[in-house]
């Protein structure tokens, strides 16, 4: 039975994103002058995926969801659940982050972002919107039909959580697209899992998805000063 709900989980991301990257393609197969300066600075389509994709989200949320929005995360954490997120999020993406540095991968090809717009692309616009994806509509989708859980260590890590992490961990296979390096993507795919998994574990501890916004900040913070 719980295949079945993961198979509509899936749709749903496909339904979410699909209509985003149509449109961006439609945009750019012109020769119009917009056109031709999204070709030629692709990271410019990011902001139109990212609206398409964050609206269409909140719309799946609404339907499936009845409106309850709450369940999908849309609600604060109580007390010192909004700052457990801090210190996880900083340590475990400094130790991620310094990793390929020592090992001289080039994990992206973002380097042609200008800085002021990657600041606000990875500290708060992706973070926003893949943590209202995939923690929210994804994971808080499967977390209405499938309550089981497995234990690691002390944790207990939801099995929407795990779906969700390693969901969001293999899309990112799409950066061999933009001519990312196979070393750097794999290093991207590892973070993302492990990002996932501690997003999916505050989401589902905390039932908010400020907890999973900030991990995931605080993860290209990080990303961004070993960068620098």
């Amino acid at each position: 039975m719980g295949v079945k709900y993961v198979f509509v989980a899936a749709l749903l991301l496909i339904i979410t994103y699909l209509p985003a990257f149509t449109l961006v393609s439609i945009l750019m197969s012109g020769s119009s002058g917009f056109a031709l300066v999204v070709k030629a600075n692709p990271w410019m389509a990011i902001p139109i995926i990212s609206s398409v994709t964050i609206c269409i989200a909140m719309l799946l949320i609404a339907i499936v969801g009845k409106r309850r929005f709450a369940q999908y995360g849309f609600k604060l954490p109580k007390g010192s659940d909004v700052w457990k997120p801090l210190p996880v999020g900083f340590v475990v993406g400094t130790i991620l982050n310094v990793l390929p540095e020592f090992g001289r991968v080039e994990l992206t090809w973002m380097g042609q972002i200008p800085f002021p717009y990657f600041i606000l692309l990875s500290w708060m616009g992706l973070p926003i919107q893949e943590e209202l994806i995939f923690r929210g509509l994804f994971q808080g989708y499967l977390a209405t039909h499938i309550q089981s859980s497995i234990k690691i260590w002390k944790w207990k890590l939801t099995v929407p959580a795990l779906i969700g992490a390693i969901v969001f961990s293999l899309v990112h296979l799409a950066l061999l697209s933009v001519e990312a390096s196979l070393g750097g993507v794999l290093f991207i795919i590892v973070g993302a899992f492990i990002l996932g998994i501690i997003a999916g574990y505050f989401r589902a501890e905390t039932g908010s998805l400020i907890g999973p916004i900030i991990v995931h900040s605080l993860f290209n913070l990080t990303g961004t000063v070993f960068e620098l």
